[in-house]
């Protein structure tokens, strides 16, 4: 049994997609501030090691580096009903 986290991007009621990327919009530099900050344990996938982590306008996807990653964090600021990302507590967690 591994360390799991779950999320999701919902709209309905009064959360439309505009609302999500306005607030994604807003993230998005602590995201990029983050993804600077801990360079020396994220990159993009635990196997290549040598490509940074990515924060864009599009997606978040990051994961640790070499033995300290596991599965690659992705999020994107689009309706989804479900995803997750399993860490097994590693650095980037």
């Amino acid at each position: 049994m591994g360390y799991t986290h779950y999320f999701s991007v919902k709209t309905g009621g009064k959360v439309t997609e505009e609302k999500i990327a306005a607030g994604y919009a807003k993230a998005l530099p602590t995201l990029q501030d983050i993804a600077h900050r801990y360079k020396d344990i994220l990159c993009h996938d635990y196997e290549d090691v040598n490509t940074p982590a990515e924060v864009t306008e599009a997606r978040v996807w990051w994961n640790g580096k070499g033995e300290d990653g596991h599965e690659t964090f992705v999020f994107e600021p689009i309706p989804t009903e479900f995803s997750c990302c399993k860490t097994a507590r590693k650095p980037y967690d």
